[in-house]
């Protein structure tokens, strides 16, 4: 699976959209928590026996008041990637957008500390309304997903010095040589599933795509679908140009391209 620095932004982008509309903070609720979420995604993820494609983390807040103008936005973005120690040149990009409908500052670049880091400040109409004023800020690692925990620690922390408390989805992406069979696909879910102590809520096979969504009472947050509570999510694709199956492993939900 290749990534070019602009697809991954327009994966995060396109994930944080869904992310945002799925995480109504009526839905978003937290249960006692035995371990973080990211401890758990990757036991998890180990136990599935596959090889480690790519990993992420998405965050999604409001932003404070004081943030009107594309101006004040471009100088977060700029903060937020000094905070995250984001490269300077390179594959660096910044872009702005202020017209009578949106005001937006867009930042993405490379850290060595957190991978590719991709910021979007941004404000709707006459944002007003709190769905209108949002931020959203994505990590990346290729190859890898040891450290979750410590990017959502330090994300949440940096995020509070500017009043912002986002909602977080964390994703690991792996894959298996070859084309798992329904038995093989079962195994890996039941082993999965068997590591967080969840239960399956619901789940779909259409054609090469198996997805299930459960539930464990390990992970502090989850969402409610259907009025079942679901923080974990799990999906298998074989891509027959690559001969590999790929799954996706999500707490709580799955939001990139898959």
């Amino acid at each position: 699976m290749k990534k070019s620095s602009i697809y991954v932004s327009i994966l995060i982008f396109c994930g944080l959209a869904v992310f945002g509309a799925v995480f109504s903070p009526c839905l978003f609720k937290a249960d006692k928590r035995r371990e973080p979420a990211e401890t758990i995604l990757e036991k998890s993820f180990a136990s599935s026996g596959a090889r480690v494609v790519s990993s992420s983390i998405y965050l999604r807040g409001a932003l404070p008041d004081r943030y009107t103008d594309a101006g004040g936005l471009k100088e977060l973005a700029s903060s937020l990637a000094a905070d995250f120690k984001v490269l300077k040149g390179g594959s660096r990009s910044e872009s702005i957008i202020d017209n009578d409908f949106i005001k937006k500052a867009e930042l993405n670049g490379n850290s060595q500390e957190y991978g590719i880091v991709s910021i979007n400040a941004q404000l709707n109409g006459d944002f007003k309304n709190t769905g209108d004023r949002t931020v959203t800020v994505g990590f990346t690692q290729e190859l890898s997903c040891s450290g979750l925990e410590k990017i959502r620690r330090d994300a949440l922390a940096v995020l509070k010095k500017y009043d912002i408390y986002p909602k977080v989805n964390s994703c690991i992406t792996g894959s298996f040589e070859g084309r798992l069979d329904p038995k093989g696909t079962d195994e890996v879910l039941a082993k999965v599933f068997k590591e967080t102590g969840a239960r399956r809520v619901e789940g779909m096979n259409d054609g090469g795509l198996t997805s299930v969504s459960a539930y464990s009472p390990f992970i502090g947050d989850f969402i409610r679908a259907g009025g079942e509570k679901i923080n974990l999510n799990a999906a298998l694709r074989y891509n027959k140009n690559e001969d590999r199956t790929y799954i996706w492993l999500a707490v709580p939900v799955i939001t990139t391209e898959y």
